[in-house]
């Protein structure tokens, strides 16, 4: 039936006796009969803290569509052989060298991934430099699990791997829109009574809120760099409010953010906490190519008001964050092109006028920056990379245009010619160059 959510019902007709577990977006999953059962998760199950269950509105049963739940199934599934995880590693880099992309971040990844990144680097495999951040679970006692399973400092770890670098941890704070687990300070406008959730442990958001702040004040007094995800205003909040609390209770911190915390997406971030963010010079990484193509969605979740505002870059380097801009790929395409084109624009076929306001959007140069001189900032990298001058890496890409004397709306037809990483070519495009 279209426009039904698909159920576990769905599946099971299909394939009753084999588990099987579809994800989207590292956030939603899509699970039969049988893989609930494997999971122990029974038909009648409450919400566990930091996740949520679909469920049908007449028996309450769940319907086999679970939020945030990623921690409850994927141990129960088989790994992918790693020569297979490495081989997707290289073709996906290797698409991204024909977008003209030299640096990548890994955002999230558990100690099998970044043993396969090592492994890789040790074969000279890697054509992009890659800055890693650890997942760092749902507690403090699960960060420190995760950082006490390497031998050493695990920052030290790429020191000697010029293409692959341990930056810091990432943080989950909440979900996402879509699944309406974006954490918000008011009720979604399509579902009142709804708000989100946060994923850290705890009983009460409250006793998650105290999670958060204890281990955001470890991490930062182990002086690991805190990557934070953040899709609600409420969550945007309580990430700020933990990062300037950790910050403060470390006198050599002051409000210069030295470990250059960031947050990741801030798809709504209320103005006083942009203000905040820019005294304490907390940074931001956005996706606006994610609002090119699910805007309207966003709107229709939010109401207009809130969903014009969703990754917003102008709001953030008009109030002096500092602000890079990515795909968060592979949820969209990693086309750098299509993601400055919106973010200069903000409009398309489908997008809400009120989302093209001027104070929503940057100037080409801005989101050009936001793509080169900030990503290198925020890696500790800026006196190598991130502009092309002497003495800096040989990382860049050669394009057929020049972005800032063309017409913004022909952006994303921009062709890559050549890409180069510490001047070896890694990609050419002859047919275009013509």
């Amino acid at each position: 039936d279209i426009g039904r959510l698909p159920t576990r019902a769905d599946l099971d007709d299909i394939t009753p006796n084999n588990p099987v577990a579809f994800e989207e977006m590292g956030h939603a999953l899509w699970v039969n009969s049988k893989m609930l059962e494997l999971a122990g998760i029974e038909s009648d199950a409450a919400d566990p803290h930091g996740a949520k269950f679909e469920r049908d509105g007449a028996s309450g049963r769940l319907t086999g569509l679970l939020h945030e739940a990623d921690h409850l199934v994927f141990p129960h599934i088989p790994e992918v052989p790693g020569e297979i995880r490495k081989r997707n590693i290289v073709n996906a880099i290797n698409q991204l060298n024909r977008e003209g992309v030299t640096s990548v971040t890994e955002p999230g990844a558990e100690l099998p991934l970044l043993a396969l990144y090592e492994e890789l680097a040790e074969e000279d495999a890697l054509s992009a430099r890659v800055s890693v951040h650890l997942k760092a679970g749902r507690s403090l006692q699960a960060a420190k699990e995760a950082l006490a399973a390497y031998s050493g400092d695990v920052r030290q770890r790429g020191l000697e791997k010029p293409l692959l670098n341990v930056r810091g941890i990432k943080l989950y704070m909440d979900g996402a829109p879509p699944g309406k687990t974006a954490l918000m300070f008011e009720d979604y406008a399509c579902c009142p009574g709804e708000k989100g959730i946060l994923l850290y442990d705890g009983e009460t958001q409250q006793e998650q809120v105290e999670e958060i702040n204890r281990s955001m004040d470890w991490l930062h007094r182990q002086g690991y760099q805190m990557a934070v995800h953040t899709d609600g205003d409420h969550s945007a909040n309580i990430a700020i409010e933990g990062l300037i609390l950790a910050m403060g209770n470390t006198p050599t911190a002051a409000k210069n953010n030295p470990l250059r915390h960031y947050l990741i997406h801030g798809d709504l971030v209320t103005d006083d906490d942009i203000t905040r963010m820019a005294q304490w010079r907390i940074g931001l990484t956005t996706q606006p190519v994610i609002t090119n193509s699910a805007g309207h969605v966003v709107s229709k979740l939010w109401g207009p008001e809130r969903g014009n505002r969703h990754m917003a870059p102008g709001l953030f380097v008009n109030a002096g964050v500092w602000t890079s801009l990515s795909t968060d790929a592979p949820i969209v395409p990693p086309d750098w092109k299509q993601n400055i084109e919106f973010a200069v624009l903000r409009k398309n076929e489908t997008s809400p006028p009120g989302m093209a306001r001027p104070e929503y959007r940057v100037s080409v140069k801005e989101a050009i920056i936001a793509y080169t001189r900030t990503p290198a900032y925020q890696e500790f990298q800026e006196d190598i990379k991130g502009t092309i001058e002497a003495g800096k890496l040989a990382d860049l890409a050669v394009i057929d245009k020049n972005p800032l004397d063309i017409d913004p709306r022909d952006i994303s037809e921009l062709k890559t010619l050549m890409t180069v990483l510490g001047g070896d070519i890694v990609y050419e495009n002859l047919a275009d160059a013509q």
